[in-house]
């Protein structure tokens, strides 16, 4: 027995995309940990097999020099990346949300290189790095550095730089690698900063005040960067300033 075909009509509403700008404000310091080429390269080398030269002598200074972001206009960066996926996982937090609406409902825009300037609390001033005038074959982007008295320097810290001597600091960490070996590493600390984040998100799913409630929960339980809370450290929280 033959049945008719009913016509089945679908009916897509007209998308509501809507952009804002919100800006973020730093509640704890963020430690950077960028990876180098020259790291990267040696992982190549070691997943192909290569021979190598045997090891390089090691410059703390090179290795905090390619920790942070830095665009092509010489300032300090964060990524764009960083709050999206701690946004998304921020709603392990939040009951009836799940990681997939989030993933589909917002977006943060960004450069190509997924790069957002970072500004100084003071004065809301664009934080530049400035490099040493005579770079090194190893590193290019060497930034100047002032090195506290071994003797007499703060726990964890080696350095800072002479421009922001309060707002940038080079770390000195002991981590552990491999099976229970250590291992020192080097990286920038920004201890106060502003962001400018701009956002795209559907409004038929999620709004601004739910977005920027959930910034502050993705701030306060996951963070940004090295040693944030969702690693089970303490620094890279972050707030909504207005």
């Amino acid at each position: 027995m033959a049945f008719a075909k009913k016509d089945i009509k679908i009916k897509i509403p007209e998308s509501n995309i809507q952009r804002a700008i919100l800006t973020i404000k730093s509640d704890s310091p963020l430690i950077y940990h960028k990876w180098s080429e020259k790291a990267k390269e040696m992982m190549r080398v070691k997943q192909q097999k290569l021979a190598t030269k045997g090891r390089e002598t090691r410059d703390p200074i090179d290795d905090y020099s390619n920790t942070p972001y830095i665009n092509q206009s010489g300032e300090l960066c964060v990524r764009g990346a960083w709050f999206k996926e701690a946004i998304v996982a921020a709603t392990r937090n939040i009951e009836g949300v799940t990681m997939t609406l989030i993933r589909g409902a917002m977006f943060i825009t960004t450069d190509q290189s997924d790069l957002i300037p970072v500004y100084s609390i003071m004065g809301k001033k664009k934080v530049a790095i400035v490099p040493t005038s005579g770079a090194t074959s190893s590193s290019k982007k060497r930034l100047k550095v002032t090195l506290f008295d071994p003797d007499d320097r703060p726990e964890g810290l080696f350095g800072f730089d002479p421009k922001h001597p309060k707002n940038i600091l080079m770390r000195e960490d002991m981590v552990r690698v491999g099976m229970g070996s250590a291992d020192l590493r080097y990286r920038l600390q920004l201890n106060d900063w502003l962001c400018d984040l701009e956002i795209r998100f559907n409004a038929d799913v999620i709004s601004l005040e739910q977005i920027a409630n959930l910034i502050n929960i993705a701030g306060f339980a996951c963070g940004v960067g090295e040693q944030r809370p969702e690693r089970g450290g303490n620094n890279g929280t972050f707030s909504v300033a207005q």
